[in-house]
C-alpha cells in the first residue's frame, strides 16, 4: 500500500548513446583520417585472398542431429542410471542436474532418490529438483518426506518442493505439519500453504494465528489473504481486534482487504480506533476494498484526522464505497487545508454521482489551487445535471487553460443552452489556443441550440483549416 498516487518515474540509463558515440570519434584529433596508400591496398587485397580462398573451398558436413527432445532424453537416461553408484558426491550432482534439466520423464528416479538414498544431502537435492521439476506426481513422496525423514533440512525442502508444485493435494501433509516443533518448519509449512491458495488449509492456519510466535501468526494471517475465502474471516476479525502484536493486526487487516467479504466490516470498524496508526490506515484501505456501506458510518470521523495521509486514505475508501450516506461529509472535506485533500474529495464526490453535491464541487472552483478547480469542472460533468452551475459557465475565463478547457468538456456533456454565450466568448477570444477553441465547437455541436449552431456557422469562414473542419463535423453532428 503506497503512500502517494504519484507513479514512480523509471530512471533513464546512463551510457553514452552511440551517436555520441560516433561523434566523438569524428572530433577525436589522434585518429588517422588519410586514405589507404598504393602499399597498404596491395598488403589487403593479398590477406584477403590468403584467407578467403581456402575458406571458399570448405564445406561443412552435414551432420545427423537428434532432436532436442530425445538429446534430453538420453541425458535423463543416463543420469537416472548414475543414481545407482557408490560414490555420494556424484549422485548428489547427478540430482541437481536432473533439476536442472526439468524434465519429467525423471521424477519417478528422483521420488526414489528422496526416499531410499542414504545421503541426506542427496535427498535434499531431489526434494529440490522435483520442486523445480513441479509435477504433482511427486507430492506423495514429498509428504512422506516431510513426516517422516529425520533430517529437518530434508524436510524443509519438501515443504519447499510442495509449495512450488502448488497441487492441493500437498496441504494435508502440509497442515499436519504446522505445529512442527520445528520454527523454521512451521514458517515453511504455512509459506507453502500461502502459495497452494487452497481452502482445505483454512483450519489449519487459523489454528497458526493462535502459535506463541508473533512472527508464525503474522505468516498465517497473509496466507489467509493469499487464499481469500470467507471462512477465514471469523478468526482473522479475531485477530485484528484481540492481538497484542501490532504486526499481526496488520496483517490481518490487509487480509481482510484482501477477502473483500462484508463479515470483515465490524472488526475493520473497531480497529479504527487502534493504537497503531499503521494498522489504522491498513483497516481504511480494507474498508475501501470491501465496498460495503455500513463502512461509511466509522470512516466519516476519520476525515477530520490531524495526519494528512489518513484523510486522503478514508476519502478514497468512502470513494471506492459509493456510497450517498458519504456525500455532505466529503463536501465538508472540500475546505479541507490540504489541496491533496481538497482534490481527493473532488474525486470520490465523482465516483458517487450524486447531484445533490453539485453546488459543493461548484463552489471548489474558486479555489486557490488550479489542479483542484480543473477536478471540480471535471467532477460536473459526469453528475448528469440538467442545467449548468454559474460557477461552471464562470470558470471559462479562469486564468488557468486546464481548468478553462476541463470546463469546456463539462459544459458539453450537460448541454445546457445557458453555457452558449460563455463558450462563444471563449471561442472569439484571440488568446485561445487552436486546442480550446475546437473543444468549444464540438460543446457547441452537443448542446444543439440555435445559438450555438450560430457560432458553428461563423466557425465555418476561420481562417484555421482545423477549425473549418471541426465547425462542419460539429453541424453534421459527426463525432471527431
Amino acid at each position: 500500500m503506497g503512500r502517494s498516487w504519484t507513479p514512480v518515474v523509471a530512471l533513464p540509463m546512463a551510457r553514452r548513446s552511440e551517436f555520441e558515440g560516433r561523434l566523438l570519434a569524428i572530433l577525436e584529433p589522434g585518429v588517422k583520417r588519410h586514405g589507404l596508400t598504393p602499399a597498404a591496398v596491395m598488403f589487403v587485397v593479398l590477406a584477403v585472398s590468403l584467407t578467403a580462398v581456402p575458406l571458399a573451398a570448405m564445406s561443412p558436413e552435414r551432420a545427423e542431429h537428434p532432436s532436442d527432445e530425445n538429446a534430453t532424453s538420453e541425458r535423463v537416461t543416463a543420469l537416472v542410471g548414475a543414481l545407482d553408484d557408490d560414490d555420494i558426491e556424484l549422485r548428489r550432482i547427478v540430482v541437481e542436474s536432473l533439476g536442472s534439466l526439468q524434465d519429467t520423464t525423471a521424477v519417478v528416479a528422483l521420488m526414489r532418490a528422496l526416499r531410499t538414498d542414504s545421503d541426506p544431502e542427496v535427498r535434499e537435492a531431489a526434494a529440490y529438483a522435483l520442486g523445480e521439476i513441479e509435477d504433482a506426481r511427486a507430492v506423495p513422496a514429498l509428504g512422506e518426506a516431510l513426516q517422516q525423514d529425520e533430517v529437518t533440512a530434508v524436510r524443509l525442502m519438501a515443504v519447499h518442493a510442495l509449495g512450488e508444485i502448488e497441487d492441493p493435494r500437498g496441504v494435508a501433509p502440509l497442515a499436519a505439519a504446522i505445529n512442527d516443533p520445528d520454527r523454521e518448519i512451521r514458517v515453511a509449512v504455512i509459506h507453502a500453504l500461502g502459495e497452494i491458495e487452497s481452502p482445505d488449509a483454512i483450519d489449519a492456519l487459523a489454528s497458526a494465528l493462535r502459535d506463541g510466535d508473533p512472527e508464525i501468526r503474522e505468516y498465517a494471517a497473509w496466507a489467509l489473504g493469499e487464499i481469500e475465502d470467507s471462512r477465514a474471516v471469523p478468526a482473522l476479525a479475531d485477530v485484528l481486534t484481540s492481538d497484542s502484536e501490532a504486526s499481526v493486526r496488520l496483517k490481518a487487516a490487509w487480509a481482510l482487504g484482501q477477502i473483500e467479504h462484508a463479515n470483515g466490516v465490524d472488526a475493520l470498524a473497531r480497529a479504527l480506533g487502534d493504537q497503531d496508526p499503521e494498522v489504522r490506515q491498513m483497516a481504511i484501505w480494507a474498508l475501501g476494498e470491501i465496498e460495503d456501506p455500513r463502512g461509511v458510518e466509522p470512516l466519516i470521523p476519520v476525515l477530520s484526522d490531524p495526519d494528512v495521509e489518513t484523510r486522503l486514505l478514508a476519502i478514497r475508501a468512502l470513494g471506492e464505497i459509493e456510497s450517498r450516506q458519504a456525500v455532505d461529509p466529503l463536501i465538508e472535506a472540500l475546505r479541507d487545508s490540504d489541496s491533496r485533500v481538497r482534490e481527493a474529495a473532488i474525486w470520490a464526490l465523482g465516483e458517487i454521482e450524486d447531484p445533490r453535491a453539485a453546488s459543493g464541487i461548484a463552489a471548489a472552483l474558486g479555489d486557490s489551487e488550479a489542479k483542484v478547480r480543473k477536478y471540480a469542472a471535471a467532477a460536473l460533468g459526469d453528475l448528469d445535471l440538467s442545467s449548468a452551475p454559474q460557477e461552471l459557465i464562470n470558470a471559462l475565463r479562469d486564468e488557468d487553460y486546464e481548468v478553462r478547457r476541463y470546463a469546456v468538456h463539462a459544459l458539453g456533456d450537460i448541454e445546457d443552452p445557458a453555457a452558449v454565450p460563455g463558450l462563444a466568448e471563449l471561442f472569439r477570444s484571440p488568446d485561445t489556443d487552436t486546442e480550446t477553441r475546437r473543444a468549444v465547437i464540438w460543446a457547441l455541436g452537443e448542446i444543439e441550440d440555435p445559438a450555438a449552431y450560430q457560432v458553428l456557422v461563423e466557425a465555418l469562414e476561420d481562417e484555421d483549416p482545423e477549425i473549418r473542419r471541426a465547425a462542419a463535423r460539429a453541424l453534421g453532428g459527426n463525432e471527431e
